[in-house]
């Protein structure tokens, strides 16, 4: 797999100030025939306005990091459970995606105080700054009408002869940075339920200008009056859902075990 630039990826979400390079071309003109100065000048604007351009992930990319994260959440959780992958291979590790909840942090508390607006890419760029790591939640709807998140949860379940291990981690894609993570391990005779939910809310469609309507799904493990909720991922509301095709052999498997 290619190398992913992860400022190539933020700026897919961020963008980039395109202000400079023009400026440098609309001054330019009238300054063309002043020593060369003005062909110099859109010349350079020139330059910097297709690097700028060339910095931008596009949405291939940013599934191509989506896929690299959730392969490397994989590794960690047999490292966190201490396991080989020939231990928990009764059925293949299941891994589902979707948008995590964005931590607590200064620039996050930045942006609350703005939520009251729709925020701009430049709004965006200025709280954030090149170097701040801070894992900040933005949804960016692409042109094939499918939502894409900075921040990621990624559940990775794998299977044992006795028990079900569960990973969870939130990942920011721009950064490659893991905010937090989690195990949980359960014997399958004591699931007592398997749920899925939905959540339908309004993200903001930059390139339309309009609200679309946004689906959020889950699935949810009982347990002893306890329960793990993991999201499938976010989908538009006319997209189809992922909720039977990512657990149906989940929930096969559980309930051939608890008959044992």
């Amino acid at each position: 797999m290619n190398i992913v630039d992860r400022g190539a990826v933020r700026n897919y979400f961020m963008g980039k100030s395109q202000i400079m390079p023009i400026i440098l071309m609309i001054v330019g003109i009238p300054l063309i025939f002043c020593m060369g100065i003005g062909i110099i000048l859109i010349i350079i604007g020139a330059v910097m306005y297709f690097k700028n351009k060339n910095d931008f992930a596009n949405e291939d990319k940013v599934d191509e990091v989506t896929k690299l994260e959730i392969e490397n959440a994989k590794d960690r959780a047999l490292k966190k459970f201490n396991l080989l992958q020939e231990q928990v291979s009764i059925i293949d590790p299941i891994s589902i995606s979707g948008p995590a909840d964005q931590p607590n942090s200064p620039t996050a508390a930045l942006l609350a105080r703005q939520s009251n607006s729709i925020l701009s890419n430049k709004t965006l760029k200025k709280a954030l700054g090149d170097k701040n790591d801070d894992p900040i939640y933005v949804a960016k709807i692409g042109s094939d009408s499918k939502l894409r998140y900075t921040l990621v949860n990624i559940t990775t379940y794998l299977f044992g002869e006795s028990q079900l291990y569960i990973y969870y981690s939130n990942v920011d894609i721009t950064t490659g940075k893991v905010f937090s993570e989690g195990t949980y391990e359960y014997f399958y005779k004591d699931i007592e339920a398997i749920s899925t939910s939905q959540d339908t809310r309004k993200i903001f469609n930059i390139k339309e200008k309009k609200y679309d309507k946004v689906v959020y799904e889950y699935v949810a493990i009982y347990t002893g009056g306890c329960y793990y909720s993991a999201s499938l991922g976010a989908r538009k509301e006319d997209a189809p859902s992922k909720l039977e095709t990512q657990i149906t052999a989940m929930k096969n498997l559980i309930r051939d075990k608890k008959m044992v």
